[in-house]
């Protein structure tokens, strides 16, 4: 059962969503207001449904059910930035993009903190890069929509795709 669930979240749910904001994004081009936040948040969201999509043997629930969260959220912050109708910009709601954000950042570290095998996986230098660089991020959310938060937010994810092609090579793999 648990993969037919990961089949359904990885091979329908996350990619059908995570291309309905991308569309939604292009759509509304560069001139508007959260188009480099939403731009941001569409490369961690793939990077994270890549990481999920990685790991498909024997996925615990906890992980599965913190990515069909992470969907939630996910949705949820394209809204709060404006991207549901990309051809009408509405006023954005900062305190509810900032409350976003973090979610979205620290709900792949707070899973791993409570699946049991998440938690063995935070001993692995991968993983402690990971979480700090979340941390961080979360904390750089509440500067929103200030240019230096954004800085240090696609700062932290550049060392996040490094990080994950990295631990996807032999030699330097999280094991």
């Amino acid at each position: 059962m648990n993969e037919r669930v990961y089949t359904w979240v990885y091979g329908l749910v996350y990619p059908g969503f995570l291309g309905a904001f991308i569309f939604c994004l292009l759509q509304a081009g560069p001139r508007h207001p959260s188009f480099a936040w939403g731009v941001v948040f569409a490369v961690y969201f793939t990077m994270l449904h890549g990481e999920g999509a990685i790991a498909k043997e024997n996925v615990p629930p906890i992980p599965l059910l913190a990515d069909l969260l992470g969907v939630v959220v996910m949705v949820a912050l394209f809204v709060a930035l404006g991207m549901r109708d990309p051809l009408r910009v509405e006023v954005i709601d900062p305190v509810a993009v900032r409350a976003l954000m973090a979610i979205a950042l620290a709900l792949p570290t707070l899973a791993r903190i409570a699946d049991k095998q998440g938690r063995s996986d935070l001993k692995k230098p991968f993983y402690r890069m990971i979480t700090a660089a979340a941390a961080t991020g979360c904390v750089a959310c509440m500067f929103y929509p200030h240019p230096l938060a954004l800085i240090v937010i696609v700062a932290l994810l550049g060392g996040y795709v490094v990080a994950l092609g990295l631990s996807l090579h032999p030699a330097y793999g999280p094991d």
